[in-house]
């Protein structure tokens, strides 16, 4: 869902009947089925989460914590970590200043690559924060791109039941006695250091970035599809994503987050299994005008073929490409899988030869 315009400020909710209002959550077995994910054959990267400010693991449990980042430890630590679990890291960034914050968060990503590359590991790096919206957004992700590379999205999940945080049609709450209070309208929102005005998450992101990061970026994953749809629809939005999306979770009970990880597990497992359907479009050296869509249900790779004579198997010519939308296929708009830009088939097959970047 992509982001909407700004609107009226949000007003504050009373609790008990904003969430008995909402869709039937999830069920609460999702869990076991993530876990049977993560035990697969070829799991995940490694988790890695730096964590700004100490009570950031004080809801966690069998998890180790790191509090230095030398190439020995942290090699160990990729050693010693379960397939598919991960570990943490208090870098405590949240007490420095924002270029500070941001020299040490790429320090330690510089780290983490090197001693990765040692232990032969994989990972990827969440950046955990704080659940009323203070720290050093988008300093952070951006040192961790400086690094590692451009990600595919920023994932913005503030949610934290246990601390009556909830973020509901993109506004993000906090919980005040019976009441649900718009967090811009809370004393967090007038820290010194990390003070903001805007409870709508979506414009929450452009206020902090400076409009560096427009609206068109911002992207939602709503209650209505982890709750209607389940992680299909969650994977399927994902995929759908432009690269460089900031995708807002809306969450107001564990279960919705459950949705949304086993939604961005199953995306990574299609993706790393390469799985496709391979379509064949013949098409002679002249123009086809024919435009057809055809329903999928996860980002895949096509085979595009051309011939010059559709009678003769001898002259095709084959291109793998992947598909940048994740429900429905427009045959001219598609993903090259190398350098993620979509790329447009002409009806002429020449110019499409000339222009398409191969794998």
């Amino acid at each position: 869902m992509a982001a909407k315009a700004p609107s009226t400020p949000p007003r504050a909710l009373d609790l008990d009947q904003t969430l008995s209002s909402l869709p039937t959550p999830p069920p609460s077995t999702l869990r076991a089925h993530t876990r049977k994910l993560l035990q697969a054959a070829s799991p995940p990267p490694t988790l890695v989460i730096l964590d700004d400010d100490p009570t950031g693991t004080q809801t966690c449990h069998g998890v180790a914590v790191l509090t230095a980042w030398d190439a020995a430890s942290l090699a160990a630590e990729f050693r010693a970590t379960r397939p598919g679990a991960g570990f943490f890291i208090l870098t405590n960034s949240r007490a420095l200043h924002g270029a500070a914050a941001a020299a040490l968060v790429a320090h330690i990503c510089a780290a983490l690559r090197d001693a990765a590359a040692v232990a032969g590991a994989r990972f990827e790096v969440v950046l955990r924060g704080d659940s009323t919206l203070r720290g050093h957004f988008p300093a952070e992700p951006r040192a961790v791109e400086s690094v590692l590379g451009a990600a595919d999205a920023w994932v913005l999940a503030p949610f934290f039941l246990q601390g009556g945080r909830y973020t509901i049609a993109d506004v993000h709450y906090v919980a005040e006695g019976g009441r649900l209070v718009p967090a811009g309208e809370t004393p967090f929102a007038r820290d010194a250091a990390f003070g903001y005005r805007s409870s709508d998450l979506r414009e929450w992101v452009v206020e902090k970035s400076n409009g560096e990061i427009g609206p068109d970026r911002v992207k939602s994953l709503g209650l209505e599809m982890i709750r209607g749809g389940g992680s299909k629809a969650v994977c399927e939005a994902l995929m759908g994503f432009d690269k460089g999306s900031v995708v807002i979770v809306n969450a107001a009970c564990e279960e919705d987050v459950d949705v949304v990880v086993l939604g961005l597990l199953e995306g990574w497992f299609c993706f790393q299994r390469g799985d496709f359907i391979e379509m064949v479009w013949l098409t002679r050296e002249s123009s086809c005008r024919t435009r057809k869509t055809f329903p999928f249900p996860h980002r895949c790779r096509i085979r595009v073929c051309s011939a010059r004579n559709i009678t003769n198997s001898t002259d095709f010519r084959f291109d793998t490409i992947t598909l940048t939308r994740s429900w429905r296929l427009d045959c001219r708009w598609l993903l090259c899988s190398q350098n993620h830009r979509a790329t447009r088939i002409p009806d002429m097959w020449p110019r499409f030869k000339t222009n398409h970047h191969r794998n």
